[in-house]
């Protein structure tokens, strides 16, 4: 990394001041912060900076190493003021933060095992990646048996969608012998298709188990955050939200396909039902999912629950097993406990909506230095949101010291606020950082969070390792 970088974020920074009360250890961040950066992040600035000066006059080909941005005291007492504000709340919290080279930087209750939220997708997404191909797809087909009833089968694909059911009312139109010209443009010429005819329209989900709900989803959380889990997801599940088809979304999903064919000029003269595919049925065609790597920047970049207990079930049945996510979370702890990463009893979940998860900043940090050795990290890297960027740090972290700099999942609960992941120091050197609170405050605490990660951010190596 050269100059510009640094550069830029001592001008973002003026300072990190403290304004200290007689009380010492409680002084706060007041100054509002710094022109372009995040209210959120609540850094505060001022013009109090000495930095190291960097010599006006480099010669050509002299990389001159960044010095520091501000003074240690004043970004360590930042640090500590910070988790004191922490302490005024109604919260527990677990945090770490590690470098590759010097190893344990800083720590407070790391060990602590804490709801993790979406920073559990981060061991899912680890796991399915040491487990499963990364280029692995999931297969939705499309079979049609002698009498001219209809299957899909499903294949846990979590992004199967409408769009796909009317892909596969254009193959059916197109097998049933509508001319090729008019198969382009079904929607189009639905009258001219009422020839066109079916019977029963059946969804075949009978590769994975009928399990509806993980361990520990609170009742409410269905479907507003997640839909009720099958063999064929469509449109997450979510499409609708009445108790017949949260009980039972592989009927409502079979009538969702008749109407899809319907509205494509497709005469479906039998039902809708479940079933299983004959063997006589002959495929007419597969909708096959993105990769696992591409799933898996889904599943960190936008924190897709859905994929999440895809994975854990797809990982299961892989190893020959039912296809229940405590089988694939299981797989999973035992993947790790190989690497040397002892994550404790399999319990929970692959999204993070179980109450039953636990985990603590080491075990997060662990996770994350043993991936950082693996041949896929840089699918991991890639999907972890940009601060300031995309994912779910658009607008969150966008100072000059952290945009683009952290790359870090986020976790949100009720009570919950967690946020692990990677950032650089002001001479570029990669830390891992992980950081859990738990209660009733979890969401006041996000300002303290993300003030002690600009000030990790704001420091060199050297400062760190005081």
């Amino acid at each position: 990394m050269g100059l510009a970088a640094p550069v830029r974020r001592f001008a973002a920074l003026v300072a990190l001041v403290l304004v200290a009360t007689s009380c010492g250890a409680s002084a706060q961040l007041v100054a509002p912060p710094a022109e372009g950066a995040s209210s959120t992040e609540g850094v505060a600035l001022a013009a109090a900076v000495d930095p190291t000066p960097v010599p006006a006059t480099p010669t050509p080909d002299a990389e001159v190493a960044p010095g520091p941005l501000i003074p240690t005291d004043t970004l360590w007492q930042a640090v500590d003021d910070n988790f004191a504000a922490l302490d005024d709340l109604d919260v527990s919290y677990s945090f770490l933060l590690v470098s590759p080279s010097e190893g344990r930087i800083h720590g407070r209750d790391a060990k602590a095992a804490l709801l993790p939220a979406s920073n559990q997708k981060v061991v899912t997404a680890v796991g399915a990646l040491e487990l499963l191909d990364d280029d692995a797809r999931f297969s939705t087909e499309l079979w049609l048996d002698d009498d001219n009833n209809v299957y899909v089968v499903g294949g846990a694909d979590p992004t199967f969608a409408s769009r796909h059911v009317r892909a596969f009312a254009t193959a059916l139109v197109d097998e049933l012998g509508v001319p090729a010209s008019v198969t382009s443009t079904v929607g189009d010429v639905a009258d001219e298709l009422a020839f066109t005819e079916i019977g029963d329209v059946v969804v075949d989900p009978s590769a994975f188990p009928a399990t509806r709900v993980g361990p520990g989803w609170p009742a409410r959380y269905i479907p507003a955050d997640i839909g009720p889990m099958s063999g064929l997801w469509l449109d997450d599940n979510r499409h609708r939200a009445d108790r017949r088809y949260l009980d039972d979304p592989d009927q409502g999903n079979a009538e969702l396909v008749a109407e899809i064919f319907a509205d494509a000029g497709i005469t479906v003269s039998g039902r809708p039902r479940v079933g299983s595919r004959p063997e006589t049925a002959r495929m007419l065609a597969e909708r096959r999912s993105p990769t696992v790597a591409a799933l898996i920047d889904d599943l960190l970049a936008r924190s897709d629950n859905e994929v999440g207990e895809a994975m854990l079930r797809h990982l299961a049945a892989e190893a020959d097993l039912a296809g229940e996510i405590p089988e694939g979370k299981a797989l999973v702890h035992d993947k790790m406990a190989q690497l040397g990463v002892d994550l404790g009893d399999p319990v929970g979940d692959g999204s993070g909506l179980s109450r039953e998860n636990r985990l603590s900043a080491s075990q997060l940090v662990r996770v994350l230095e043993t991936s950082a050795g693996r041949d896929w990290w840089p699918v991991v890297e890639r999907g972890l949101a940009s601060a300031g960027v995309n994912g779910t740090l658009a607008s969150r972290l966008e100072s000059e010291t952290t945009a683009a700099n952290v790359r870090a999942k986020t976790g949100t609960l009720d009570d919950a606020r967690t946020l692990s992941g990677t950032l650089r120091t002001v001479d570029d050197e990669p830390l891992f950082f992980a950081f859990l609170v738990n209660g009733e405050d979890a969401p006041l605490a996000v300002r303290a969070m993300d003030r002690i990660v600009v000030a990790f951010s704001s420091g060199t190596l050297e400062q760190l390792t005081r």
